[in-house]
Formats: structure tokens, C-alpha cells, sequence
């Protein structure tokens, strides 16, 4: 009864140690997450079009709105993406924000994890996380 209990522990700790090492070396999962956030004194909205780049290419376009009259209506806009390759950068098509001042637009190229703000000259804008 002993032997057949040091038994079946053994192979317990044997089963855990082997499940626990291929967890621990799992690849990181293929997705990105974007928040794209308004300020308080954004009036009207801020819209970005981005898309992930990624080992298989290119992933996207992705809109985010925030804003009294973006499409949400709320301060902040989220979303989680799943490429087919691993993500390394994002590539903002179009990033612009509009208050009763004016239009600023931005856009670029941007490696992962990004923070991108697009901010007009009186610092009134919008950011876009990307990880």
C-alpha cells in the first residue's frame, strides 16, 4: 500500500512538472489590445483607423471613436484584436481630433507597446494605448 502511494505520487509530481514547464514556455498570445481615450475637454469626437503589423502582415483597419459626438458618445473605446502572426508595431492611417478650436490630425508608424497622443496646440486631444 505504501509502495503503490510513493507510486502514484511520483507520477503525480512527474505529470505536474511536465505540464507546468510546456505552460510556462507557451508563446505569447497573437493579440493586441487598443483603448483609444478622449480628453475631458474633447467637445465633439476623435477617431483613429489603425492597423496591427504582425509576422503574416498586416491586420485591420480597426476604427475607435470617443467623444460627446463620436459614434460611442463615451470618453474611451476599446477593443482586443487576434492576428495570425505574432504583433509587433501598429500603423495609424488617420488619428485626428475634433474640438471647437480646429482639426489635428496624426498618423505613423509605431512599435509595440505604443502610446500615441494626437494633441492640438492648446494640449486638447486624444491617446491611442496599443499592447
Amino acid at each position: 500500500m505504501k509502495r503503490m502511494f510513493v507510486g502514484v505520487l511520483a507520477a503525480t509530481m512527474l505529470a505536474g512538472l511536465v505540464w507546468g514547464t510546456s505552460a510556462a514556455f507557451a508563446a505569447p498570445p497573437n493579440r493586441v489590445s487598443l483603448t483609444l481615450t478622449c480628453d475631458k475637454s474633447v467637445d465633439d469626437h476623435a477617431q483613429v483607423s489603425v492597423f496591427v503589423q504582425h509576422a503574416g502582415g498586416l491586420a485591420g483597419s480597426y476604427e475607435l471613436t470617443c467623444g460627446p459626438n463620436s459614434f460611442s458618445g463615451s470618453r474611451s473605446d476599446k477593443t482586443v484584436q487576434y492576428t495570425s502572426g505574432s504583433p509587433f508595431g501598429i500603423s495609424i492611417a488617420s488619428f485626428f481630433v475634433v474640438t471647437t478650436a480646429g482639426t489635428t490630425s496624426c498618423s505613423g508608424d509605431y512599435q509595440l507597446p505604443a502610446k500615441v497622443a494626437c494633441v492640438d496646440a492648446l494640449g486638447v486631444g486624444a491617446t491611442l494605448v496599443a499592447r
